[in-house]
């Protein structure tokens, strides 16, 4: 994984969608993955040197054992979470009443009312209509 890769992934975990729910709908695309070896492999894959930083047009510096330790805390928390889904809905979005991707809690009252999005071969995203 190249230091992009690994800031975009951090950056949507930070703003977005947690690693835990990226990871897990990762793993349906290919049958032999799981979203814990898509984790482990991004922690051990990563490059993370300072001339990489020096060839990207950042917004602000980057301090990479900041990066490397918020990865690792990512990490814990989402193979925490991953081993409380269901492994039949592994593959899935789980998206809110409107639509909206969510990192799900099997604990929660809402859990069975979110709805599961499945990838598929050319990424079809369900089309939301508002009414």
């Amino acid at each position: 994984m190249k230091l992009r890769d690994y800031l975009d992934v951090m950056f949507l975990h930070e703003k977005h969608l947690h690693l835990d729910a990226l990871a897990w709908a990762a793993a349906g695309k290919d049958p032999g993955m799981n979203a814990e070896w898509i984790i482990d492999w991004g922690g051990r894959q990563a490059r993370l040197a300072g001339q990489d930083v020096a060839q990207l047009r950042l917004a602000a510096p980057v301090d990479l054992r900041e990066l490397r330790r918020r990865w690792m805390d990512a990490s814990e928390a989402a193979f925490a979470l991953i081993e409380k889904l269901p492994v039949t809905e592994r593959g899935c979005f789980y998206l809110d009443p409107t639509g909206k991707p969510v990192c799900p809690d099997p604990a929660s009252p809402e859990f069975p009312k979110l709805t599961r999005h499945y990838g598929s071969v050319k990424v079809a995203w369900p089309r939301i209509v508002e009414g």
